[in-house]
């Protein structure tokens, strides 16, 4: 009896940690897909007018841009490209939450006495997080392309509520 009693509970154990860490790689997944989609979305979100780039500006398509993010996201993380809800067989339990995506071309960087952009300078933004103020900080070393977004796991835990996270990202232009 001693015997049985000594398997049931190092099987308890065992089914305990390798519950454990499969939660564990689910979250981990989960964060490092929403963060290289993030990656790619601000990538494709760098939508550059034309208009400017003849003038030897980068300045970057606030119209297109947002749209270009979401559909990036959704195609990225299997979700709805209109309002970013998991689609059935994705890995997400909410909507996504763009949180922020800011546009810095040279429009909006620092000027010298010559009235062109200097690099680097320090952005500073703040964004609301679940009711909280966020600081958005990054040192930007040309034109670029913040995001900032939400996710919730589909990770049911026995101790509460899936986890909610937020992911930056940062794309710098290059100009070749």
């Amino acid at each position: 009896m001693k015997v049985v009693i000594q398997l049931c509970v190092w099987s308890i154990v065992f089914i305990t940690l390798i519950a454990y860490q499969v939660m564990d790689r689910m979250l981990e997944t989960g964060e490092h897909r929403a963060y290289a989609a993030a990656i790619i979305a601000v990538h494709d979100a760098a939508v550059v007018k034309r208009s400017d780039l003849s003038s030897g500006w980068i300045v970057f398509d606030p119209a297109a841009a947002p749209d270009s993010f979401r559909k990036s996201l959704g195609l990225q993380l299997k979700l709805n490209p209109d309002d970013l809800s998991p689609l059935p067989d994705s890995m997400w339990k909410e909507p996504f939450k763009i949180i922020g995506l800011y546009l810095l071309g040279d429009d909006k960087a620092p000027k010298d006495a010559r009235g062109q952009p200097v690099y680097p300078y320090e952005f500073t933004a703040n964004a609301v997080y679940r009711g909280k103020t966020i600081q958005v900080k990054e040192t930007i070393y040309g034109p670029s392309v913040v995001g900032v977004i939400e996710f919730t796991h589909n990770v049911n835990l026995p101790w509460g509520p899936p986890p909610t996270s937020y992911k930056k990202a940062i794309y710098r232009y290059k100009i070749s």
